[in-house]
């Protein structure tokens, strides 16, 4: 890269990022001239993503900043990779009738690339229940009844 630094043409000089990433965008050429204040490179950091998802109409009540959202790719598909929502949209995209959430994800190993496609499941709530086989279940005309034991 030639840098033109107090009107020197500078060969092969080499321009350290201040920070850590991955170049994905460079704005100037081989040779080319650069000012004092020019972009050079847009960097990126791999380790942190985005997800960005669609939210249909009748879920919207269910979401909510801060949730967790599972995600999985079709490269790694026994892999889940975990997000958290922090950007709601405030209006519906009028070309797919969806709300667009925003969502951190955690890529500490680097698996995930820019422009994947992924899916993702937002846990809205958990809750617990006892499971019984349907065998268990004593039905008395409309009603149905479980004998549970209490006492040893």
């Amino acid at each position: 890269m030639v840098c033109r630094l107090a009107k020197k043409a500078l060969d092969d000089t080499v321009i350290k990022a201040p920070v850590d990433g991955v170049v994905v965008k460079r704005a100037v050429e081989p040779g080319a001239f650069a000012n004092i204040g020019d972009v050079l490179a847009t960097l990126a950091d791999p380790k942190a993503l985005w997800f960005l998802g669609n939210v249909f109409e009748q879920d919207i009540p269910k979401i909510q900043k801060g949730q967790t959202m599972i995600l999985r790719t079709e490269s790694y598909p026994d892999k889940e990779f975990v997000a958290t929502a922090n950007y709601i949209a405030p209006t519906i995209d009028p070309d797919t009738r969806a709300l667009v959430i925003r969502c951190d994800v955690e890529n500490t190993e680097g698996l995930l690339r820019p422009d994947m496609f992924a899916t993702g499941k937002l846990q809205i709530g958990s809750t617990q229940a006892v499971l019984l086989p349907q065998s268990a279940i004593v039905r008395v005309r409309e009603m149905r009844y479980v004998i549970i034991k209490t006492h040893p």
